[in-house]
């Protein structure tokens, strides 16, 4: 009875130590500098953004050809993909679970992901880490495709999209990350991302 009282205790105070660790280490997070690093990626209609110019005038004829054909086929899936960087100025590690995302574009949440980790992504004490943001979108929802400019309007977007993270865009991104206290994971308030 003795023996397993002792055992009891031994494994109360070993969670109360793993999980006085993860909660340091999520504060720790949280103390992080987060911002924008760069656009990893960004298509629609079978086009890389990325290296295809956004003026009309200046794509060519198999370029326009294809947005053409998205724009008939009602294909408004955009996908853009984010780097963002989590610079920790502390002396100890951060880590969380993961982390809800989500892009705003002129005050209005236009897409939103979420990423769910085995292990926890980390910070070491003064250094930083390349946070993955992926988002797909459909740009239907913020460009006029009723008119006869739908393929101008939508060339526009997309080279707005081009300037996220300077600092007059319309965009912004913000972060919530997820806190792993032993085996449960809690999800702690939005953090805005900084313009470059």
């Amino acid at each position: 009875m003795k023996r397993n009282l002792i055992v009891i205790l031994l494994s109360i105070s070993l969670l109360a130590i793993v999980s006085s660790c993860s909660v340091s280490k999520a504060v720790q997070m949280a103390n992080c500098d987060y911002s924008f690093q760069k656009i990893t990626g960004l298509s629609w209609a079978g086009l890389n953004f990325g290296t295809t110019s956004t003026e009309k005038s200046s794509m060519s004829l198999s370029s326009l050809a294809k947005c053409t054909k998205a724009i008939s086929e009602k294909d408004f899936k955009t996908t853009i993909g984010i780097a963002i960087s989590a610079d920790n100025p502390g002396k100890r590690e951060a880590a969380i679970a993961g982390f809800d995302y989500v892009l705003m574009y002129n005050d209005k949440e236009i897409a939103s992901g979420e990423s769910i980790n085995r292990t926890d992504i980390v910070v070491p004490a003064h250094g930083s880490t390349t946070i993955p943001l992926n988002f797909t979108i459909d740009i239907s929802k913020v460009v006029d495709f009723s008119s006869l400019k739908a393929i101008e309007n939508t060339l526009h977007f997309l080279g707005e999209v081009k300037k996220l993270g300077d600092a007059d865009t319309e965009f912004a991104i913000k972060l919530r990350p997820h806190i792993r206290i032993g085996d449960k994971v809690t999800k702690g308030p939005y953090i805005p991302i900084k313009s470059i």
